[in-house]
């Protein structure tokens, strides 16, 4: 028969996920669009096997099928979130909007468009009129009424009624319908109860989003393209075989030669590094030109750390190829390379294939904009809404309706360092717990001395939920899971010389029967002390639980009689997940 703190063999046991080795955010390409009014897009990670999506929330915005992206991952390796695209959209590609805000924003643009339609519209008839106007005022007679054309040379006019002139200044204007200006300069305040349209510079309201920093200096930086092109294996070079493929020059354009692919697999060109390698760069995009067969799939992939983040491909009839890789924002890391690619369509007749498929590159810029020092951006969807600081050197805090996430950028990559709940800001978890004045033997003979925790005594302090005795009053239940910093007092009053005595701070998993076995492994430390003093004993360190998880102290005396444990206190507080 059970007692009532027992644990069920059964009920009690929970499978336990292990964590993913592979944390953090990854690329990805828009595949799909799942539902629009939700914002639930289907995107490909980047790296992933073929044939591998996934469906997930995306920040508000505007998407489309092709779209690079970025991905969340929660600590399982699970995709949590996509990030709208943060570049602008290819010409000819039909854009959707994500989110309610966005589809708000469309909205608000095609009637601002409308509206400009029917103000350019009321501006003809108006400069129908004036031109009417004025060729009457030329032709008609000349009264108290009228001033003929080219007469006038003053510095100042004062009219009664109607001025009609070419080109005007006027230190108060009042326009009580629509007006029109391309590329107005306001150098004073512009005083408006609303504002229409789809972007300001400088504070950047986009959509869902407001940013205070933004990005750095627009830059476009031309690729050095004669000492870095290699060809190369797909899957490398298996037995010390050298690629088909060749790289030779045509004046100061590489040309490449890619062979029909072996038994080896096919073959590609690829880079050393990039103009941009080694920066921290925010929207960046890389354009590449070549000379291509008419028919031939040609293939650009942008590579970090080996693994393709973005991927753009072209069949097509034209000889003129321009390939488009859309990376976003990278921070300081050496390894990154292109790689070109080119095969035939399955389609293709066999007569047609002609091989090596010759391709030139004419152009290769890539365009990007310098990190600002630091920034705060706001962000909300139909499902979040965040705040994420940036210091600029690639390290970000965000805040969330659930806690404060901190990541760093480790080795090129944007990785998740630790995240915290608010309840454990607002009400951390910790205990302090003290037994008393307490008499109390401390068998020797390498016998474990359980001790009694929440029995008695007091608790000093008690916060972040519930502490609960177990195991018979043996060893405390942590109220969340999580690293705890643990620490252990206790005062014994020794009866010999001979021998020391052990404190140890030890855990057991759910499920598990707690039962201290060794020293080692443990939180632990030993004394000593004479016939008749007392010794203190103290030990601190960091234990990891798991939910409901226990933690216990025990003693273990090898002196050569019985000692007295006199008064001891425990502490246990939580530091992070």
């Amino acid at each position: 028969m059970s007692t009532p703190d027992s644990l069920s063999d059964w009920l009690d046991l929970t499978p336990a996920r292990t964590p993913s080795p592979h944390t953090g955010p990854v690329q990805g390409t828009v595949t799909g669009i799942v539902d629009q009014a939700a914002g639930l897009i289907e995107v490909t990670p980047h790296g992933a096997p073929p044939g591998t999506t996934v469906v997930v929330p995306s920040t508000a915005g505007i998407t489309w099928q092709g779209a690079p992206v970025r991905l969340d991952r929660d600590t399982t390796g699970a995709a949590t979130i996509a990030h709208a695209p943060t570049v602008t959209a290819p010409t000819g590609v039909v854009t959707v909007p994500v989110g309610e805000a966005a589809k708000a924003a469309r909205d608000a643009a095609k009637q601002a468009n409308a509206a400009l339609q029917g103000a350019q519209a009321a501006i003809e008839e108006t400069r129908d009129d004036l031109t009417r106007k004025i060729a009457e005022a030329n032709t008609g007679p000349i009264d108290g009424s009228r001033i003929k054309a080219g007469t006038v040379t003053a510095r100042e006019i004062v009219a009664s009624e109607a001025l009609y002139s070419k080109l005007a200044a006027f230190d108060t204007l009042t326009v009580v319908d629509k007006i029109r200006a391309e590329n107005a300069v306001i150098p004073g305040e512009l005083i408006a109860d609303r504002i229409t349209g789809k972007w300001i510079s400088g504070a950047q309201l986009r959509g869902s989003e407001f940013v205070l920093g933004g990005v750095g200096t627009a830059r476009t930086q031309r690729g050095e393209t004669l000492p870095m092109w290699q060809p190369a294996f797909t899957l490398g070079r298996p037995n010390g075989q050298n690629p088909a493929t060749r790289v030779t020059w045509q004046g100061s354009h590489p040309v490449f030669e890619i062979a029909k692919p072996g038994p080896w697999g096919p073959e590609h060109v690829e880079t050393h590094s990039t103009p941009t390698g080694g920066k921290a760069v925010r929207d960046l995009r890389v354009t590449l030109t070549l000379q291509a067969p008419a028919g031939a799939t040609v293939t650009a992939t942008y590579l970090i750390g080996g693994d393709p983040a973005v991927v753009s491909t072209s069949t097509s009839q034209a000889t003129t190829r321009t390939l488009t890789l859309n990376v976003g924002d990278l921070e300081n890391t050496d390894a990154r390379q292109i790689k070109i690619a080119a095969t035939w369509p399955h389609n293709t007749p066999e007569a047609a294939r002609q091989w090596p498929i010759r391709l030139t590159l004419t152009n290769w810029t890539e365009a990007y904009a310098d990190p600002a020092p630091s920034r705060i951006s706001m962000t909300r969807t139909s499902q979040n809404v965040q705040i994420q600081l940036a210091d600029g050197k690639g390290n970000d805090t965000a805040l969330t309706p659930t806690g404060l996430a901190y990541w760093q950028t480790i080795n090129g990559r944007r990785t998740l360092v630790s995240e915290l709940p608010w309840a454990a800001l607002a009400d951390k978890p910790a205990l302090c717990w003290a037994s008393g004045e307490v008499e109390s033997v401390v068998f020797n003979g390498d016998v474990w001395n359980r001790l009694q925790l929440l029995s008695g005594g007091r608790k000093l302090v008690e916060t972040g939920g519930t502490w609960n005795k177990s195991d018979g009053g043996q060893t405390v239940t942590v109220p969340k899971a999580g690293v705890y910093q643990v620490e252990a007092w206790v005062a014994i009053k020794s009866y010999s010389w001979d021998g020391t005595i052990l404190l140890a701070v030890t855990n057991a998993a759910k499920g598990a029967v707690y039962s201290p076995t060794s020293a080692f492994g443990s939180v632990y430390a030993y004394g000593a002390a004479g016939p008749n003093q007392y010794m203190t004993i103290r030990t601190s360190g960091l234990i990891r639980c798991g939910e409901g998880e226990r933690i216990g102290i025990a003693l273990l005396s090898n002196q050569a009689a019985y000692a007295t444990l006199k008064d001891y206190r425990f502490t246990a507080t939580y530091l992070r997940q």
